[in-house]
């Protein structure tokens, strides 16, 4: 049993992790950018494909460029990108930030080939926003309202619950109850920076509790935990309590006669 338990922990922290992105697509998507912000637009519809360079004229890219401020970024990153593959068709789309003194630009770009073929630029898209936007999207515990520290509150609670049952299950040699307490049901999901809260009642969550942030520094926090039913029966029932020992067979002096 120990086995399967260290091979759930296994592929819990593989799925956690993840490989960084293309360098060359990387290169591209800033290039392209680069040939967006210095109004080269010409090179820029070179590099895409005749489908959308057709629809991006120049009209379209100069309003487009209004986005991004004269001179060079201090900053460049990749925050989110995504990797598809249908039939013989590739898509690649990643999301940049471009960080300026007074402004956070967001420069989404997406390439596809065929085959063999060489990238070509499918679709870009940019927006821009002060840095106080990316300030506010920041993890603090100042100013929040009672419900968001109610929810941050379970979402540490909830894991920790989830481990020590887990722990006193197997122990106990209950491995039903110990798989189910792997996992929550019912899953709340907060909005740190806006204090929304959302409720999904047909979800799972495993350990009962979790966090996400998409690589975009604009994008808040999302909490979340589900009601670890499982750990909180397992306890509520005694499950904890160890199992009765079984009879033993009586041994052959006890079952014969005196003498």
């Amino acid at each position: 049993m120990m086995r399967y338990l260290l091979l759930l922990v296994a592929l819990f922290v593989a799925a956690c992790s993840a490989p960084a992105a293309d360098a060359a697509r990387e290169t591209q998507a800033t290039t392209a950018y680069e040939h967006l912000a210095a109004e080269r637009f010409d090179a820029l519809r070179g590099q895409m494909t005749p489908s959308s360079a057709e629809t991006a004229d120049d009209a379209t890219l100069r309003r487009m460029a209004d986005f991004a401020p004269e001179g060079e970024p201090e900053s460049s990153r990749v925050a989110t990108w995504n990797w598809q593959t249908v039939g013989d068709t590739q898509a690649y789309q990643t999301l940049q930030e471009f960080e300026y003194p007074d402004r956070i630009v967001l420069w989404q770009t997406t390439m596809v080939r065929r085959g063999d073929e060489p990238w070509r630029i499918d679709g870009v898209y940019i927006n821009s926003a002060s840095p106080e936007a990316a300030e506010l999207a920041r993890f603090t515990l100042s100013g929040r309202p009672p419900q968001s520290y109610a929810i941050l509150a379970a979402a540490v609670v909830a894991p920790i619950l989830c481990l020590i049952t887990v722990v006193v299950a197997a122990l106990r040699r209950r491995w039903g109850w110990m798989v189910a307490s792997f996992f929550g049901v019912g899953q709340f999901t907060l909005n740190w920076t806006t204090g929304e809260v959302f409720f999904e009642l047909l979800r799972f969550a495993l350990f009962g509790a979790g966090f996400m942030k998409t690589g975009s520094s604009l994008d808040p926090w999302m909490i979340f935990f589900a009601v670890p039913v499982p750990a909180i029966l397992f306890w509520l029932l005694g499950r904890w309590r160890p199992k009765p020992a079984k009879p033993g067979r009586k041994s052959a002096v006890e079952d014969s006669p005196p003498v």
